[in-house]
């Protein structure tokens, strides 16, 4: 077949393909100044960047914004965020750089500056326990069990009671069964009460230390918390208004804040 040049079959054909040419060198051009234009704010941004690593005051502190503009740059792992820690938080101690935070101490508790992208301060609140209340019986384990089968035995209580206060591993069987363990056996055999009163002793002497531990420890732990909430977090604030809990600890402020009704 010979094609007609002045057919509209041809004409059509040679716009097409013209059609598709232009095409092409568009998608081509495109391709390139978009390539161009990632470079560009590359260098753009390395520019900035170096101009915001000369132009830092390593006397004086930085915001949240900055820090982590500097955070983008190759400082994100020198010991120069050391200082700069240092310049936002006077009294920090221990600081050291890691990987995705720089953990220091302050007022006594382990705080993390991110590194990373993510905003805030953060704080490790894995110092504090819930309060589950205060030991509420003086004897340990089978003792209670012991201290009432001997308050049973001097009121005259029924040989089952004493039973199955005495033997309360046994107190399943059926009751022939247990009235002939305990007449055959256990009635006579001596349920060494003098050894048990010291026992007791020793556990009332002991309930008396864990009360006073315990009371302790929840002053201590109430008072840490208002630590961190009216010393240590307006001073971290003045950083950051997002103050979080890391990861690896169990307890968010505002749950600790709930607790000890601070």
């Amino acid at each position: 077949m010979v094609l007609d040049y002045t057919s509209d079959c041809y004409i059509w054909y040679r716009h097409e393909i013209e059609i598709s040419s232009r095409k092409e060198v568009i998608k081509i051009e495109k391709s390139i100044n978009e390539a161009l234009q990632e470079l560009q704010e590359t260098i753009d941004k390395k520019k900035n960047q170096m101009d915001l690593i000369k132009n830092i005051d390593w006397n004086n502190p930085v915001n949240e914004e900055v820090w982590h503009e500097i955070c983008e740059t190759p400082l994100r792992s020198s010991d120069l965020l050391g200082v700069m820690v240092k310049n936002i938080f006077p009294d920090a101690e221990n600081v050291n750089v890691h990987c995705n935070y720089v953990y220091f101490n302050l007022d006594g508790f382990e705080c993390g500056l991110p590194t990373s992208r993510c905003n805030g301060v953060y704080i490790k609140t894995d110092w504090y326990k819930t309060d589950n209340g205060k030991p509420n019986s003086p004897y340990f384990a089978n003792h209670s069990v012991m201290k009432k089968y001997f308050a049973a035995k001097d009121s005259g209580e029924h040989w089952d009671v004493l039973f199955k206060y005495r033997l309360h591993y046994l107190s399943s069987y059926k009751k022939w069964i247990r009235f002939i363990l305990w007449f055959g056996y256990y009635k006579w055999k001596s349920d060494n009460r003098e050894k048990w009163e010291e026992v007791f002793k020793d556990d009332e002497s002991s309930f008396v230390e864990r009360v006073s531990r315990y009371y302790e420890e929840r002053k201590a732990i109430h008072d840490k918390s208002e630590n961190m909430v009216k010393v240590l977090i307006p001073k971290l604030k003045k950083f950051s208004d997002k103050i979080y809990r890391f990861d690896n600890s169990w307890y968010d402020i505002e749950k600790i804040i709930e607790l000890e009704n601070l």
